[in-house]
């Protein structure tokens, strides 16, 4: 259950919540069900220099009336990967708002193996077992390496991952920071 929370997974998260749930597990009834969140303006554009993909999710709407948009972009290459976050407040909510600014976490969790070190308050430096080495950098207003787990293989193991923390307005239109971060990892 833990592998399929919000959280471990490489998104951001809204106040530690969910942003889908999962319904208890019957013996004999199947799998769980997924219960929300509902994806809307989902896109994937090819350029002659890589590949957008863009998509929205309404996850937390109903707890803090914010909508998460993604926006990522990968070179023809795979040598740059750029991400953007976006939390934005939709004209036409008709739930409580919260005045409060509400703590986000954006986490990009790594491979086992990956090294990984932060240079500054912008940016971190990782390298691969096989000694590619490549750059996070960022405009979050805060960059840390925590603990994680590997969930892919045929064990769990231990590793860890790029945490971008911020505070995001409830009321923010989502276009520009505290409700926007961008990220790009290069191959350096």
């Amino acid at each position: 259950m833990a592998a399929r929370a919000t959280n471990g997974h490489s998104v951001l998260v809204l106040s530690d919540a969910l942003s889908a749930s999962m319904d208890e597990f019957r013996r004999g009834k199947g799998s769980p069900r997924i219960s929300g969140p509902q994806l809307d303006d989902v896109r994937r554009s090819s350029y002659d220099n890589g590949v957008t993909v863009q998509g929205r999710h309404d996850g937390y709407r109903d707890k803090f009336g914010l909508l998460h948009r993604r926006y990522l972009f990968v070179d023809t290459e795979g040598k740059n990967l750029r991400g953007i976050e976006e939390l934005i407040h939709p004209v036409k909510h008709k739930g409580p708002t919260t005045k409060k600014f509400i703590p986000y976490v954006a986490r990009l969790h790594l491979y086992p193996g990956v090294r990984a070190r932060i240079i500054d308050q912008t940016s971190a430096q990782l390298e691969t077992p096989s000694g590619q080495r490549w750059r996070l950098r960022t405009d979050a207003p805060n960059i840390a390496i925590e603990p994680s787990i590997y969930w892919g293989g045929q064990t769990v193991r231990e590793t860890i991952q790029i945490v971008l923390t911020g505070e995001a307005d409830p009321l923010g239109p989502g276009l520009a920071p505290p409700n926007r971060i961008r990220w790009a990892l290069t191959r350096m």
